[in-house]
């Protein structure tokens, strides 16, 4: 019971003496307060720049892949910029920077982003090339088989006509139809392939740390006030059981 009451007594000493020394309480979080506003107003903003680049129907990996992309653009060079290159789905990559300088931001997203959509953009043309050719080559298949159904029948309507060109005939109308249905086919894939767009550049700037600042500043002020007045009194315990 004794030591329940020399707690409370030391506990209620221990109040009292910060409520007399409650000015110092006050002091320190208010001088954090203000170093902390001061540091707030000459603390430089940061710029978070975020390119976007919709890759359409582009499918090769290695420009399509984040980490890949970086190797791709990289290509030894020493040089290259800090860049966080993410898939921001939907068909999309962005490449993230982080800096003091807007301007800076800027420019090496402007780079970055227009060699890679160079890059992606010759893949397509490529794409659409092979479509384009294999449709063109269907054509010239049709032209022939159509050359040769024409003869045939041609052929069919003479007295000399070969009864086997009957047979050929049909073969080369079955030939002309999956032909019509692989052209169809080719053009509608052609039709569906989606170019590569360059969706621009968005630069934010950073939040404002004041709040958060001066709130750090109240809770390190308290507490180390709380510290020090604490310190102070068991200096002033030890001095008077000294003496």
């Amino acid at each position: 019971m004794q030591n329940n009451e020399n707690q409370m007594y030391t506990f209620y000493e221990y109040l009292s003496y910060f409520w007399r020394k409650k000015l110092i309480i006050l002091i320190l979080p208010i001088i954090l307060i203000a170093v902390a506003i001061i540091l707030s107003f000459f603390q430089k903003p940061t710029y978070t720049g975020v390119a976007t680049i919709y890759i359409g129907s582009v499918e090769k990996a290695a420009w399509t892949e984040p980490d890949l992309i970086k190797n791709e653009l990289k290509n030894g060079k020493s040089d290259f910029p800090n860049v966080t290159i993410a898939s921001a789905g939907d068909k999309r990559i962005n490449f993230i920077m982080s800096g003091l300088n807007k301007n800076n931001i800027t420019s090496s997203l402007e780079n970055i982003t227009n060699s890679y959509f160079d890059g992606i953009q010759k893949l397509y043309d490529e794409k659409v090339k092979v479509k384009e050719s294999e449709i063109n080559d269907i054509k010239n298949e049709l032209d022939i088989t159509n050359n040769f159904i024409n003869d045939s029948k041609k052929m069919l309507s003479s007295p000399e006509k070969d009864i086997t060109l009957f047979e050929t005939l049909r073969y080369s109308e079955e030939l002309k139809s999956k032909l019509l249905t692989k052209q169809r086919e080719l053009k509608e894939e052609l039709a569906e392939l989606e170019e590569p767009q360059n969706l621009g550049i968005v630069i934010n700037q950073g939040k404002n740390f004041l709040k958060s600042n001066i709130v750090v500043a109240i809770l390190l002020g308290g507490f180390l006030s709380l510290v020090i007045l604490t310190f102070m009194k068991y200096i002033e315990d030890a001095r008077r059981k000294k003496h």
